[in-house]
């Protein structure tokens, strides 16, 4: 499980371009949702409910899949608040 925080990984809140092929869009502590971009990059944004976004991107990775188009990948990460 990747653990983001927003100071040390992508150097605060807001809309992040980050180090290591790593982007944000951080508004807190919390839950957040990782997705890998066909790029190879990784955008990570706070969501308050990850799993549920996590699904619905699968699902377009389902259907680009069966369709011959690279897919999109997306975990579901927990943040600590502090």
């Amino acid at each position: 499980m990747l653990r983001v925080r927003p100071w040390a990984d992508l150097g605060g809140w807001g809309l992040r371009i980050g180090l290591r092929r790593r982007h944000g869009l951080i508004t807190a502590g919390g839950p957040a949702l990782a997705v890998t971009l066909r790029s190879g990059r990784t955008f990570v944004v706070t969501v308050p409910d990850p799993e549920t976004a996590a699904s619905l991107i699968n699902g377009m990775k389902k259907r680009e899949t069966e369709s011959c188009t690279p897919p999109l990948h997306a975990t579901v990460n927990r943040h600590e608040q502090h």
